[in-house]
């Protein structure tokens, strides 16, 4: 009965070489025979393909006893040269197997070499990691038509090849089938179905299939059936879903091992939910489960990108005393972390220890250092470590090449940047698209825009495409170079490149066309904007805002103000900084005061915001002194700018919101009492 059905289904679902593998045997036969049998000059052509292998010795070898073997009479049994494929296979030499197989025609088809079920699992294992199923499929037709029945590694393994090949569908039906004719499938079987719906992201259809393994009685998921399922849900990022899943397995009586743990713990790091870290962390070591070296580098690399480096460090003590080495994954983590807090000299004195601890940096060491260095603007100690890399065996690639152009670039090296690239390019490496971008956008900002042209031109000489991040420092230098024209162009450019604009595209365009007055050309492009599915942020509201109040639009600002303020988004210092000085030079009624006086107060502390704008209006009306000094307590950064207006703050003293919400309402002509006008200075420690 599943014989038969594993036939038919092959026929429905699978391309087989005959198309009835009852009635029509001898065509199967020719057919299959045609495709794992090569003619004698086809087999001529795979000696010599197989000879030129002279440099693996394995396969020369295996060559060599297969050749002794078949010159042998009577012929060695079947089980010699199956233990030789074994070894070919375990080699990854699958196509040598292939080869040899077809000259035997070890597969029923030479009767002088009788096959059994190894040497027929062996032939479907090669075709299906050559990523050639149909082919194991065809082999299957004829192993059934020779009597046998297939057993459940076969069948499994054709699984596995569907399933990587990327055949879910196929593969699913295919085992939905096998199981509706009787077939029992074990949990290696399951195992396999489970981790290709898990690859492909179908981790919803793998836990169905694990749960219907909790129900069966004689197939119960282990900790491999397990851990693929949990591993699935953390790529997912559905770690509750994970975490569930982790206990319940404990409460079925399943162990979980180092694997289990590793992949739980990278995953709530990821999400840093640091109880949970430590509450996984002191579940090893409860259930007396080694913590290797990759469970230490994930929570040390976790923590330092968390900025908890001097935790990180206490970790690698820990470790060390468990007995566990650091590898340079671990020491490029623990620098990395001290370089993003800034403490480079710390770094360095990590790189300066795993050398002495028999521990060789890579060149992503260098490189995190190097980045470390041209953060902090240390750029000598940067160029200094580059070049002595090679000294102890280490070649720069790419990324460190970028990374210090970009330092350069940053510090205004410009010409030390390009030096360094023509550096790089005689070194034989590629520059990839993120070394041009840095050189473009650092040409614009030098206001060199033809050069930056240039270099633009070059991307697609050198068989690259300029990407989103081109464009936008293209376009951005065009605009500030006054260059509307060709900025326009190059964003119409973006539809012939396939490019979509994102939100930083879409403001470089509308506040270069604010900055010229074309407000229409400004508001048609935001249209569009939302049209294409890019929302605005709150710069575009600020861009369009400040663009309003420079070439004295009050009412369109208001109304874009309020605009902005419904969408969720509050004004920035320099729109601050603008909207005093209209309320200084010209008059304001009540009503718009107010709007851009509330929107002010939600710069200054978010929580307070109803009670101070209530408070605000009281002030308003009845100049209330405790209100205007219970203000000068808030101190918002954000103010800064409206400050210098008037009162550039002095040293010691920090009532500057106080002065600036009194030359608000001097500016409206509110009288003030005299001792609101000379408010003392309120000491707050800030300098």
């Amino acid at each position: 009965m599943l014989t038969c059905s594993i036939g038919c289904l092959m026929m429905k679902t699978i391309v087989v070489a005959a198309s009835n593998l009852t009635t029509n045997f001898s065509k199967f036969r020719c057919a299959f025979y045609s495709n794992l049998l090569p003619s004698a000059r086809n087999f001529e052509g795979c000696s010599k393909k197989f000879s030129s292998l002279r440099g693996d010795l394995a396969v020369g070898d295996a060559w060599l006893v297969f050749d002794k073997m078949l010159q042998r009479r009577p012929l060695p049994s079947i089980e010699n040269f199956t233990k030789l494929l074994s070894s070919l296979v375990k080699s990854k030499h699958y196509s040598t197997a292939i080869s040899m197989i077809r000259r035997l025609g070890m597969l029923g088809l030479n009767p002088l070499v009788k096959p059994d079920m190894y040497a027929f699992h062996i032939a479907i294992n090669c075709f299906c990691h050559s990523h050639r199923v149909r082919f194991g499929f065809s082999v299957l037709g004829n192993l059934m038509k020779l009597g046998y029945d297939p057993n459940c590694h076969v069948l499994s393994t054709l699984i596995r090849g569907l399933c990587n090949d990327g055949k879910l569908y196929q593969a699913v039906s295919f085992f939905d089938q096998l199981v509706k004719d009787g077939f029992k499938p074990n949990v290696v079987t399951y195992s396999i179905l489970i981790n290709g719906l898990c690859k492909s992201g179908n981790t919803s259809s793998a836990m169905i299939l694990l749960k219907k393994m909790e129900r069966s009685r004689d197939c119960k998921p282990d900790i491999v059936a397990y851990n693929t399922v949990i591993d699935g849900l953390c790529k997912n990022e559905q770690v509750t879903d994970a975490l569930n899943l982790f206990y319940e397995m404990i409460g079925r009586g399943i162990t979980p091992n180092v694997i289990t743990y590793s992949c739980l713990i990278q995953t709530v790091c990821d999400f840093e939910l640091w109880d949970e870290v430590k509450r996984l962390f002191e579940g090893m070591f409860a259930q007396n489960i080694p913590r290797d070296i990759h469970t230490y580098t994930v929570l040390v690399d976790a923590l330092c990108k968390e900025g908890k480096a001097t935790e990180a460090h206490h970790l690698f003590a820990s470790m060390i005393k468990e007995g566990e080495l650091p590898n340079t994954f671990t020491y490029n983590a623990l620098m990395d972390g001290y370089c993003l807090l800034g403490r480079v000299d710390e770094a360095r004195n990590w790189l300066d220890h795993m050398m002495t601890h028999n521990c060789a940096p890579c060149v992503i060491s260098y490189s995190i250092l190097i980045n470390g260095y041209c953060k902090c603007k240390r750029l000598d100690e940067a160029l200094s470590l580059f070049k002595g890399m090679s000294k102890i065996g280490v070649d720069p690639n790419v990324v460190t090449y970028t990374t210090l152009i970009s330092g350069l670039c940053h510090d205004g090296r410009l010409k030390d940047a390009m030096m360094l690239f023509d550096e790089m390019k005689t070194s034989g490496l590629k520059a990839n698209i993120v070394t041009y971008n840095t050189l473009v956008d650092s040409l614009c900002k030098h206001k060199k825009v033809e050069e930056a042209l240039e270099m633009f031109a070059k991307i697609d000489d050198v068989g690259l495409a300029p990407n989103i991040v081109t464009y936008s420092c293209l376009i951005d230098g065009l605009c500030k170079d006054g260059k509307l024209e060709g900025a326009n162009k190059l964003f119409s450019e973006l539809l012939e490149r396939e490019l979509k604009p994102n939100v930083r595209t879409y403001n470089i365009m509308i506040n270069g066309l604010c900055k010229r007055g074309k407000f229409d050309e400004a508001d048609e492009l935001l249209l569009k904007m939302v049209d294409s599915g890019c929302s605005p942020d709150g710069f575009t509201y600020n861009i369009i805002i400040q663009g309003y109040l420079m070439h004295n639009e009050m009412s369109k600002a208001i109304s874009m103000l309020e605009r902005m303020i419904s969408c969720g988004f509050s004004a920035n210092a320099e729109t601050s900084t603008l909207v005093v000085k209209m309320l200084t030079t010209r008059g304001l009624d009540k009503s718009s005061f107010f709007i851009v006086a509330e929107e002010t107060f939600k710069l200054l502390n978010p929580p307070l915001v109803a009670e101070e704008t209530s408070s605000l209006r009281t002030a308003f009306f009845a100049s209330s002194s405790a209100f205007i000094f219970r203000l000068s307590l808030l101190n918002p950064p954000l103010m800064d700018g409206c400050l210098r207006v008037h009162h550039p703050p002095p040293s010691s003293c920090c009532n500057w919101v106080g002065i600036a919400v009194i030359d608000f309402i001097i500016a409206i002509g509110v009288h003030l009492p005299p001792v609101l006008v000379h408010l003392p200075p309120v000491q707050t420690g800030r300098n």
